[in-house]
């Protein structure tokens, strides 16, 4: 989420468009296909890597890019007592309204497309938090909210240490957030008994806390001393890591989906987060990388809508699948950008509504 229009970065930009193709990318995959073991089975053993990769580019791509993006963009100011208030006052309490008007809208998208009723018991307590929206890609809302809260604090504190210090937290941090949840993965596939984690990830906000901190840690240089080569290796062996672990998963009928918990997915979104800075100089940049990036967040939150819309009209093609999850992709992409273009043009709608800055 960057800030004022002379304050953009075009690598920032890139980046985050990038992430949101990612989060739409993921949702295309889970809408053509099905993730059951048995469905994935039925697929050719070209076909099913392909959509492996598919789905786990846009999940290192998407939610730990964004997280990063905000790490490395909010965690490096100052923050005194009045900086405090503006932030909740700017940036949560932003948030918070247009989370609610975005329940509340999901709500009556789905009674007026799908006849779906609305429980009055139900709309409050999910406006609370206390229960799961009905649109499944808003758990994303309550877990910004919840880091945003205390974020200027993290950053106050951050500021006050070398970012050296943080190697033996972030260790052990990442040992029980991403190990523990990693090494449960295999016990399964092997039949073991999986741990039980007793260890409270408490004051760091979990591994999305860890994905937030991973975003400073960048903006100091904490990986500049990594040679290119060994982040390229890192990248690699990560990623194809993740399609292995999956495609073996479904060989032995073992549905398993990565989340971000698998610790295979921030060591690939770091490489590429820092290979990005790196080349920030050399990379193309142009207006729908721009578009993209400033309508991000409004994408998140109007694609799941197009998908809900155009979705069933797409699989019912006889085309070949990985021709029908392009199409998607596009065509999310692109509907929902226009979209929030022109709903951006209302006043108030961008800021507290589409959460545009």
């Amino acid at each position: 989420m960057s800030d004022a229009k002379q304050k953009r970065q075009p690598w920032l930009d890139i980046l985050r468009a990038f992430a949101i193709l990612c989060v739409v990318l993921c949702h295309c995959v889970e809408g053509v296909y099905s993730f059951d073991a048995a469905s994935v089975q039925t697929l050719g053993g070209v076909h099913r890597i392909f959509v492996i990769s598919m789905y786990t580019l846009g999940r290192v791509g998407g939610v730990p890019l964004f997280l990063m993006l905000s790490g490395y963009l909010l965690l490096d100011r100052e923050y005194d007592s009045k900086g405090c208030v503006s932030f909740w006052k700017h940036n949560w309490l932003r948030l918070l309204i247009c989370t609610e008007i975005w329940i509340v809208f999901y709500e009556l998208f789905l009674l007026a497309y799908q006849n779906q009723p609305i429980p009055f018991g139900y709309l409050v307590r999910a406006m609370l938090f206390l229960e799961p929206s009905s649109m499944y890609h808003m758990w994303y809302m309550p877990m910004l909210l919840g880091l945003y809260l205390l974020l200027p604090f993290v950053a106050m504190a951050l500021r006050k240490v070398d970012v050296k210090i943080l190697k033996f937290p972030m260790l052990v941090l990442f040992a029980y957030a991403f190990g523990v949840p990693g090494y449960t993965l295999i016990a399964n596939l092997l039949a073991k008994v999986p741990p039980v984690n007793q260890f409270s990830l408490g004051f760091s906000g979990g591994m999305y806390g860890i994905y937030l901190i991973a975003g400073y840690l960048l903006k100091k240089g904490f990986f500049a001393k990594l040679k290119r080569w060994v982040l390229w290796i890192l990248l690699v062996i990560s990623f194809t890591g993740m399609v292995a672990l999956q495609f073996y998963a479904y060989g032995k009928g073992v549905a398993m989906a990565v989340w971000y918990d698998c610790p295979l997915v921030p060591v690939c979104a770091v490489c590429l987060f820092e290979l990005t800075a790196r080349d920030r100089e050399r990379i193309a940049y142009n207006p729908f990388t721009e578009a993209l990036s400033r309508y991000a967040f409004a994408i998140f939150l109007i694609h799941i809508v197009v998908r809900a819309v155009i979705l069933p009209w797409i699989t019912g093609l006889d085309i070949w699948r990985p021709i029908q999850m392009c199409f998607a992709w596009d065509a999310f992409t692109l509907i929902s950008l226009l979209i929030a273009m022109l709903l951006a043009k209302i006043p108030k709608v961008g800021k507290y509504i589409l959460y545009i800055k």
